[in-house]
């Protein structure tokens, strides 16, 4: 403190803060000064030091001023700031804090997809406080984060409001302080909101500042980095406000960068630049960007032709309530985008707009093709071939009438079918045009695609394109069929077929699968394994080199409409200039004559007599000729071969690929003990007919039914003959009804397969005691997917979590879908924990699953358990599952939790019911149980009518052997899960039905 004349007290100040700033440049030393004028009489020392500390406090955060004077509006703001600090928790408790809501436009299509939710205080004495009034004291009073989760409290509340009133919902996103991370779990504080309204994480975006990354420390990164793993957004609020922006992005991944539009202040060119390269770099880098403070048309449609996403401002609306900002938008025309259409329009976003290419962005519905972007060079060319502008252009491409409207069609169609990159050439006026587009995002019956077009005018002439035309024309007339192998892209694409197998033009993937599959399917079997020789790519130049005739010529027989093999000759040519990266397959079909076979080929003796049938022919006709899989063992059960149908159906190369393996090296059975024991009867001379079986291929259980025979020489059996049919296939071609059948949709078993299952593990708890446990597995929010997504998500949805579950439960147990997301798991096991163990582990991968399709989720897994040990008849556990997971759509541990605390409801029931604590020990099991409720029938069922009494007999049963009691009272108290069962009451002289189940907090 400084007591001075106020003659030059300014330049004192201004000396004494250059010298202070020069004793170390290097550590940027800095100071700040307060001024307070004295009265004509003085001042009263106390009053004037807490006076000139509030004007020096004032500018404790600016960085351009370092002195500053006392007025008497500084002393309001520190009174204000002392009422905030001290009525926080009263504003918090009596409304007084309003969740402010502004839109967020996205720019390619104009409709609200988002919100941003901002903090006001309406407050009965002060009136309507703006944040910079109450932001700053709640930091320093060290209250920011009582604020945030209020405002996240109401933003998750209005979102459960709205889906229940079918209101239209947006995602918004929520501001977190750098406090927040320092003072609470903030991790868990938000996702106790979340849960509690039953809100999708991909509907909260979590904002954080530069400020708070550039103070972070392990508590920050650690919350950071839950928030992103459960599969919360991260946006960059306020991106190039601060020194080290760019610094941020290399050690850490942001969903979207916010640039403040004061960029743009000036308007000047460099200010469009600089706006423009960020934007560019966000794409880049796979990050999505906002601008915020857009707040004119100009400053819209700058911001929409550079690529920027999203926009934010005055310009859509300012921040109001709920309510008022969505209608609002209404009135605005903006309309609201669906969840189902954020993923198609975040990936159209990922598209660069800033290239020199002639870029555009069509969409197509199958009726109507739109323009949603054309870069300035589009639009030169449209101008260049006559179109006026898009609105002209888009007439004619819509236009029946002409050639160019029906090609254009076929060609997106073509690109929408396998998402693949594909080429067109077409002639507009006198101007030869190339486009090369692929779709990059489809949803709800639409496509979105993007091309890149050339002028190719002048480096393709009407005559050369005769030429060309000609050509392929000649070669059409000598080959039957002719296939275009392309390696670089991996695609197999029929220039002109007799094959009804394949369609002209269709590009197709995984060429390499393809061969294969053509190969067992019309290839003679015994030519197969040399026309795979002659298919093989990798040693293709090799052999041409060697042949020295620039192509290769094989004889094969092959397959015709017929059903025949007949000898034809397939000549593979390397087209020049590629690298031998694209080869045409030409198929051309032989005379007949044995003068145009080659010496090397074996054909047929001619002196066979035509009326005697071979074996072997006999043998190739059975293996080779019905839908059945054929394969044979020795005893060792190991595999000897297949037929051709097998590896079509089980996907391998080859015979070699199996031979020698058995069925438990190939991981194809899902009860590989049951299969070897019924093998064991093969091989004492027994057969096995029509047994059903599921098998798991190419990753998907399949339900097929087989049958065994041994095979004898000598008399002695050497080996098992075994074939198989496909349970769906024989269904739906024969009329014939499997056995079991596999669920349409996941691949695991349907009801049908369930309920054998089910039978198979009763029967071997009865006849052999082994125990099994039966889980019920829903997923609440797949109807709320289904809603929001349509049924191509949902699906996707059913199919992960199905994969989930079957690469958590192996070949141990068998796993089958019955209603909606409602899957059945069955196994045997040893021990109960166990059980606990698998169930947490299901819980956690249904929980990792944050997007399907494209589009982002938030899912839960509810799981039921019950036991064979449990006595229930199969009727009743269906019947019971079906029930559960049908009430546990959108809102079932919610309304659990509320039937469990409404205790005045059960007083009168005739339904046992009672509330339970369960205290752990220092063993991590329950130490005892305590009855803190029960109603009059649950006493008469124990004949105990005293809470305390209920306490002592429960936690009596906890240590008796062979009794589940504990455990399951440990499963539904700590991991949340449901129990359903059966048990035998000697005092009431019945058996009754019970449930346990979780409260809403642990224990």
């Amino acid at each position: 403190m400084v007591l001075a004349d106020s003659a030059g007290v300014e330049d004192k100040i201004r000396e004494a803060h250059s010298r202070i700033r020069a004793l170390r440049p290097s550590a940027k030393v800095d100071c700040k000064a307060g001024i307070y004028q004295l009265g004509r009489w003085g001042a009263d020392p106390n009053l004037a030091v807490t006076r000139v500390k509030i004007a020096c406090d004032s500018i404790h955060d600016s960085g351009d001023h370092f002195m500053a004077y006392y007025t008497e509006a500084l002393d309001r703001k520190v009174e204000l700031k002392d009422y905030v600090s001290r009525h926080m928790d009263e504003a918090v408790e009596k409304g007084y804090i309003k969740a402010y809501y502004q839109p967020i436009v996205r720019t390619v299509s104009g409709a609200l997809c988002g919100m941003e939710a901002l903090a006001r205080w309406e407050d009965p004495k002060r009136g309507f406080l703006q944040p910079a009034d109450f932001i700053s004291a709640l930091e320093e009073s060290r209250q920011i984060h009582k604020l945030d989760l209020e405002i996240i409290r109401q933003v998750c509340e209005n979102f459960s409001r709205c889906m229940a009133e079918g209101r239209p919902v947006v995602p918004v996103s929520v501001n977190l302080s750098r406090l927040d991370f320092l003072q609470c779990d903030i991790f868990q504080e938000v996702e106790n909101r979340v849960l509690e309204y039953n809100v999708p994480r991909d509907m909260i975006h979590i904002e954080i500042t530069e400020r708070l990354l550039n103070a972070m420390d392990a508590r920050i990164r650690q919350g950071l980095h839950r928030f992103r793993k459960a599969g919360y957004e991260i946006w960059m609020d306020d991106f190039g406000s601060g020194y080290s922006s760019l610094n941020l992005l290399k050690g850490y991944f942001f969903d979207v960068l916010k640039i403040d539009m004061a960029f743009l202040g000036s308007s000047s060119e460099r200010a469009r630049k600089i706006i423009s390269s960020i934007i560019s770099m966000d794409k880049s880098i796979g990050t999505r960007s906002l601008a915020e403070g857009v707040e004119t048309r100009e400053q819209f449609e700058f911001l929409k032709n550079r690529g920027c996403e999203k926009v934010q401002g005055f310009f859509f609306g300012k921040p109001m309530p709920y309510e008022e900002s969505l209608d609002h938008c209404m009135r605005e025309g903006l309309k609201v985008e669906t969840r189902a259409w954020k993923a198609y329009y975040d990936a159209i976003g990922m598209v660069n707009f800033q290239t020199d290419e002639t870029l555009t962005l069509l969409e197509y519905d199958g009726h109507r093709i739109r323009y949603l972007f054309a870069n300035s060079a589009y639009i030169d060319m449209i101008h260049h071939v006559g179109d006026q502008d898009l609105m002209e252009a888009e007439h004619h491409m819509n236009d029946p009438a002409l050639e160019l409207s029906s090609i254009f069609r076929k060609y997106l169609d073509k690109c929408i079918a396998d998402g693949m990159v594909h080429e067109l050439v077409y002639l507009v006026g006198d101007q030869f045009l190339k486009a090369v587009g692929r779709s990059i995002a489809r949803c709800n019956g639409r496509a979105c695609i993007k091309i890149r077009v050339s002028n190719i005018t002048g480096s393709m002439t009407h005559e050369e394109q005769r030429r060309v035309y000609q050509v392929l024309h000649n070669v059409y007339a000598v080959y039957d069929d002719i296939l275009l192998l392309d390696r670089d892209r991996d695609t197999l694409e029929p220039m002109a077929v007799s094959d009804g197998d394949w369609s002209e033009h269709e590009k197709i993937p995984h060429a390499g699968s393809c061969i294969r599959d053509y190969g067992l399917r019309s290839i003679y079997a015994d030519d197969y394994e040399r026309y795979m020789a002659f298919m093989d790519m990798d040693t293709l130049e090799k052999r041409i080199q060697k042949a020295g005739t620039g192509f290769l010529s094989g004889f094969f027989r092959t397959r015709v409409e017929d059903g025949r093999f007949i000898w034809m000759i397939h000549t593979l040519i390397p087209i020049p200039r590629t690298d031998y990266g694209q080869v045409l397959h030409c198929i051309h079909r032989l005379s007949g004559n044995r003068s145009d076979f080659p010496e090397a080929l074996a054909l047929p003796a001619e002196n066979r007599e035509k009326d005697m049938f071979q074996p072997g022919e006999l043998w190739n006709s059975l293996i080779h000729g019905t839908r059945r899989a054929y394969f044979w063992k020795d005893r060792e059960g190991r595999y000897q071969g297949a037929s051709r149908d097998f590896l079509l159906y089980t996907g391998l190369p080859s015979v070699s690929a199996m031979k020698g393996k058995t069925s438990s090296d190939m991981g194809w059975l899902m009860d590989d003990h049951g299969a070897s024991k019924l093998e064991g009867r093969v091989l004492s001379g027994a057969a096995v007919m029509n047994r059903p079986m599921d098998i798991i291929v190419k990753g998907v259980v399949k339900s097929v039914v087989y049958g065994k025979v041994p095979i004898y020489r000598d008399g002695e059996i050497i080996g098992v003959l075994g074939w198989f049919e496909d349970a769906e296939q024989m269904e739906k071609e024969t009329g014939r009804q499997p056995v079991m059948v596999t669920d349409r949709v996941t691949g695991v078993m349907n009801s049908r397969g369930v309920i054998e299952s089910l039978i198979g593990c009763q029967e071997a708890y009865r006849n052999f005691g082994s125990d099994y446990a039966m889980l019920f597995l829903a997923i609440p929010q797949y109807r709320r997917i289904f809603h929001s997504y349509g049924e191509k998500t949902a699906n996707g949805l059913l199919k992960a979590a199905a994969g989930k579950i079957r690469h958590i439960m192996g070949t141990r147990g068998t796993v089958g879908r019955l209603d909606g997301a409602g899957f059945v798991i069955l196994f045997h096991y040893e021990d109960q924990t166990e059980v606990t163990f698998l169930c947490r582990k299901l819980r956690q991968a249904i929980a990792d699953i944050h997007e399907v399709g494209g589009s982002s989720c938030t899912v839960t897994a509810e799981i039921i358990i019950t036991y064979g040990s449990d006595g229930i008849t199969t009727g009743r556990l269906l019947r019971e599952a079906v029930g559960m997971m049908r009430s546990s759509d959108d809102g079932y541990r919610d309304k659990m939790d509320r039937w469990l605390d409404r205790e005045a409801l059960f007083d009168a029931l005739p339904l046992p019911y009672a509330l339970l604590d369960t205290p752990m020990g220092e063993d991590g099991g329950i130490s005892q149980i305590i009855c803190r409720y029960h109603n009059e029938a649950y006493a008469k069922a124990l004949g105990l009518k005293e809470n305390e009494e209920l306490s002592r007999h429960l936690t009596s049963l906890l240590n008796q052997e062979n009794y589940s009691w504990g455990q399951k009272a440990y499963e539904a108290a700590y991991e949340k899960h449901t129990l359903y069962g059966e048990k035998y009451v000697p005092r009431l002289a019945k058996t009754i039905r019970y449930m346990v189940a979780p409260r809403a907090l642990a224990g």
